[in-house]
Order: structure tokens, then C-alpha cells, then sequence
């Protein structure tokens, strides 16, 4: 395929709807004849949900099949990222990644490893470039934006501070023999330092075993610093575009104040706010003759919470998309007929 793939980030406070709407972008795309590929990296999996996807095909892609309203049969590919697949697609055949219990405990959600595996699993189909786009569930809240700076860390983790350190694991990869004893093998006196208190503390198993993390990862170095490509990807303005998902309730009004401040600063590239549950976008189907005076009251409660939250949004100069109230209580239909809110934007 000749054409780039794009990447579109959905991203948002906890419980704003921000799978469902992901997957209702997935829906539209792929109703457009669009190669679409849906990615979740929040750890609640709440795609497993909407999609009814296979919990045993954890960290494999998924061809998923519907059938819209106008019979209209569309087909798009979904995963639930596994950190523990990405790893071993990383490594190969290596059985030390797959039974090394500081790295399991790394790739559990939020352990350390989670978002970074995530910025190597998409960075990998986007190389791949079987898909014209690419639509990203991210985690919630500050977990988003860990996501965003996994790059970074990475580029940490292998700089200079750990110079000394590689420069023997390097050569240990090179020989493939196994030192007796890494500790004396070490040369920098500060990681010396640093080991020896970790064995004083934890004992020399835990060391050994710390040590041969570090090696796992340093074997596969060269993979983990292609997240340099992903922050690069994160930066085009042609080939990514951000939606923000905003819930007109308050708290979340400012939790999404917060994240928007964090946000345009370390993105670039088109963005466009996502109003979910919006009570403007389905007042037309509200026959208000019909509807007590209590019911006007929490009505217009909730328009002027709405119209603080967009007013508030202004100063942010970004694009507002509207999505209205679903009374279909099933997450698939739910995305279903939140589809057809794109076809305005």
C-alpha cells in the first residue's frame, strides 16, 4: 500500500465514552471502504465490550464483521494490546522474556513497561502500513499522557547513564557466554554501587535477576529506539489528528481543562473536541409538552452545564463535534448510531 497510514488518537478523562466513540469512528471509516485498524491500550479493555471480542486472542488482531442499519456489511480489524505479545514478537524465541518475573511484573497495567510496549505495538503497524488508518483507544487521564512521553523515556533509559553498563552487555550479546558473576564484570563504579546496595537489600538472586532484565532489554534496543519514529508521527500535522472527549458533567469539565493544558503542549497536528452525550444535539426529538416540570428543570440544568463547558472550551480555539444522547443501553448499537454523527464532520 502507497499511501501512509494515519493515525487517529482518541483520548480523554475515565468514563467520558471515549471507546465508544473510538469505535464509532472505526465503524464510519470502515463504511467509507477505509482499511481501518482499532487499537485499545487502555488497560480496562473495554473494546473486549463493544466488539464481544475474544479475550484468548489477547494481543492479536481481530477481523471484525457488522451489519449496519441500511444492511450495509462492513469488516475492519481490532486488538487489544497485550504488552506480553508485544514483548515476545520483540524478542523471538527468547524464553528468558518469557519467564522472567520482573518483566512480567513491568507489563501488567500501569507497571512501567505497559505504555511503552504500547508505543512499540502501534509504531509496528504503522511501519507495516497495511491500513490507511489507524484508530487509537488511549488510556485514561495523566495514563495518556505517559503514553504520549514513552518516547522519551526510552530515549532516557538508553542514554549515556547506562553507558558502562551496556557497553558489557553488548559484549556479553556478542560472546553469548554468561559470566559467572555480573557484579565484577561491571566497570562504573556508580552501577557497582547501585547493585551492590541492591543485593545487600533484596539478596543476589534478585540482583542476578535484575541484571538479566536490563540485558533483555538492551538486547532489543534497537526496537525500542524506533519509538523515536512514533514521537516523530506524533509531530505530523498531516498524518495524525487528536480527538479530545469531553462529558458535560463539571468534574469532568475540569479534569478535561487539565488534560488540555498538558495536552497542546506536547502535541502538534489536527485536533477536534468530542462532546459525548450532548443534550444540544438531541433536543429536536424532545417534545417538551410532553415532559413534566421537573423534567425542564434537570433539562435546563444540564443545557447550562453544557454551555459552560463549551464556553469554557473557546479559549482553546480547537473544533467541537457533537454527539447525541444514545437510549440504546447496548455498547455495539450504542457505536452503531454514534457512527452516523461523523458523517457531518
Amino acid at each position: 500500500m502507497s499511501q501512509r497510514c494515519e493515525l487517529e488518537v482518541f483520548c480523554g478523562t475515565g468514563g467520558v465514552g471515549k471507546t465508544t466513540l473510538a469505535t464509532s469512528r472505526a465503524i464510519h471509516l470502515a463504511s467509507l471502504g477505509r482499511r481501518v485498524l482499532l487499537i485499545t491500550i487502555d488497560p480496562a479493555r473495554r473494546l473486549k465490550q463493544v466488539l464481544g471480542l475474544d479475550l484468548h486472542k489477547f494481543g492479536k488482531i481481530e477481523e471484525v464483521n457488522l451489519t449496519l442499519e441500511n444492511n450495509q456489511h462492513i469488516t475492519f480489524d481490532a486488538e487489544l494490546l497485550n504488552p506480553k505479545e508485544t514483548l515476545k514478537r520483540i524478542s523471538g524465541a527468547n524464553d528468558d522474556v518469557h519467564s522472567n518475573p520482573i518483566l512480567d511484573i513491568l507489563l501488567r497495567p500501569y507497571g512501567g513497561l505497559n505504555e511503552i510496549m504500547s508505543v512499540l505495538e502501534v509504531q509496528f503497524h504503522l511501519e507495516q502500513n497495511n491500513y490507511e488508518t489507524i484508530v487509537l483507544d488511549t488510556p485514561p487521564g495523566q495514563h495518556f499522557i505517559d503514553f504520549v512521553e514513552a518516547a522519551k523515556k526510552i530515549e532516557t533509559f538508553f542514554d549515556n547513564s547506562f553507558l558502562d553498563f551496556f557497553a558489557y552487555l553488548n559484549k556479553k550479546i556478542e560472546t553469548n557466554v554468561r559470566p559467572p558473576s555480573f557484579l565484577k564484570k561491571i566497570v562504573s563504579s556508580g552501577v557497582k554501587k547501585l547493585l551492590g546496595y541492591l543485593e545487600i537489600v533484596t539478596g543476589k538472586d534478585f540482583v542476578e535477576l535484575f541484571v538479566d532484565t536490563i540485558y533483555i532489554l538492551n538486547l532489543n534496543k534497537e526496537v525500542f529506539l524506533t519509538a523515536k519514529d512514533f514521537q516523530l508521527q506524533l509531530k505530523n500535522e498531516e498524518y495524525n489528528h487528536w480527538f479530545v472527549i469531553l462529558s458535560v458533567e463539571q468534574s469532568k469539565v475540569d479534569s478535561m481543562q487539565d488534560l488540555l493544558s498538558q495536552f497542546n503542549e506536547i502535541t502538534k497536528g489536527k485536533k477536534t473536541i468530542l462532546i459525548n452525550k450532548s443534550l444540544k444535539s438531541t433536543l429536536d426529538a424532545i417534545n417538551l409538552d410532553t415532559i413534566s416540570e421537573i423534567e425542564k428543570t434537570l433539562l435546563n440544568n444540564f443545557l447550562t452545564k453544557e454551555n459552560i463547558a463549551l464556553n469554557s472550551l473557546d479559549k482553546h480555539n480547537i473544533p467541537v463535534l457533537k454527539f447525541g444522547l444514545i437510549s440504546d443501553q447496548d455498547p455495539l448499537n450504542q457505536a452503531k448510531e454514534l457512527a452516523v454523527y461523523w458523517k457531518s464532520y
